[in-house]
């Protein structure tokens, strides 16, 4: 019996059947059974799968659209993240992002880089997937085109794949913290074609001051619902390339403008924290941006809002949603301390920081 599992063993490392070898299982059958048979097999390699119509789309490629819709740009890695799959899952995961690229469901490119290697794809919705995000009850009265999605440069794409970073940190909240559960992510993209605004803001131009209209949109809209119904609404700005101190004062300046007007009318709610993360951990950056957040809301004498603020030094790596949304990691603006320096000068220091949302 040996023997004729060998010869089995043997056909399968052939990977083919036919003429003389095909009659190594014959010659393997007849011994067991002592009956002669004519062999004559042929292999077939296996279709790939393709994908017709909705109907082919399985749950798990729906769960990669709606992830693409609401994130707007993501990577394999990230798709990992969001479907909560091990890193050895790779392989199958690049394997359904292929085929969903394939039937047009999706659109990918490459990061703008400027060294050489192996570089991920970026994927982004295609036209194919708006019917299925319409069955699926998404908004998706606009237009997709793919040029849209190559505008990005190699100074604007590590804001949007950070972005993504911090949306799926937030969505995934609820698997460490149960009581918080997230009911509102709404992607800057999305807030740009059913949420854009635009507001007046007074502006020093020279020696007099003029008001301009300026159009407001958030990277990102979070409404997070605790267990016992308290709700707690971001308007979240991620700061990656400093402007110069005046367009970022005016970017706050609209933003307070944003807040008192057209704001709860768009999203139905009356009261907001404006969270502001600055990217690599830079603390010097985040000090600043809080300097001139108080500036402008001493000049615009609105520091009864300043409690609304938030500002933090983005850790780097994978974010950890505990650590970014749970524990003390955030500072508000006028809470620091004057402290004496050796130049006899007295700097800024910020008191211990807070977190964004507040626990039971």
């Amino acid at each position: 019996m040996g023997g004729v599992w060998a010869a089995v063993c043997e056909c399968g490392r052939m990977r083919m059947f036919g003429g003389s070898r095909g009659n190594v299982l014959a010659a393997a059958l007849r011994e067991l059974t002592g009956a002669f048979f004519r062999a004559n097999f042929v292999f077939e390699t296996m279709r790939r799968r393709t994908i017709v119509d909705d109907s082919d789309v399985t749950p798990l490629l729906g769960r990669m659209l709606c992830a693409t819709y609401i994130l707007r740009h993501l990577d394999v890695l990230q798709f990992l993240q969001v479907l909560g799959y091990s890193p050895h899952s790779i392989s199958r995961c690049q394997g359904n992002l292929a085929l969903l690229f394939g039937a047009g469901f999706l659109y990918r490119h490459k990061i703008p880089h400027l060294s050489t290697g192996w570089v991920p794809y970026i994927y982004c919705l295609g036209k194919r997937s708006l019917t299925y995000l319409e069955s699926c009850g998404f908004d998706v009265d606009f237009r997709l085109r793919e040029w849209e999605h190559r505008h990005s440069t190699y100074q604007d794409m590590p804001h949007e794949m950070r972005l993504s970073d911090f949306l799926i940190c937030a969505s995934l909240l609820e698997n460490f913290s149960p009581q918080f559960h997230l009911e509102v992510i709404t992607h800057e993209w999305l807030i740009r074609r059913y949420y854009y605004a635009s507001v007046a803001v007074p502006v020093q131009r020279g020696t007099r001051q003029v008001n301009i209209t300026v159009g407001v949109v958030p990277d990102a809209f979070l409404c997070f619902v605790r267990s016992d119904g308290v709700r707690f609404p971001i308007l979240f700005e991620m700061v990656r390339r400093f402007a110069s101190k005046r367009r970022i004062k005016e970017k706050i300046l609209a933003l307070l403008s944003y807040i008192r007007g057209p704001y709860s009318k768009l999203f139905d709610e009356c009261y907001v924290t404006v969270a502001f993360a600055v990217f690599d951990n830079n603390i010097t950056k985040r000090n600043r941006l809080l300097e001139y957040c108080e500036q402008v809301l001493t000049e615009a004498d609105a520091l009864n809002m300043a409690d609304l603020f938030r500002f933090c030094a983005l850790p780097n790596g994978v974010l950890d949603p505990k650590q970014m949304f749970l524990h003390p990691l955030w500072h508000k603006p006028f809470d620091f301390q004057l402290v004496e320096a050796d130049d006899a000068h007295k700097t800024k220091t910020y008191n211990k920081p807070m977190p964004l949302l507040e626990a039971i």
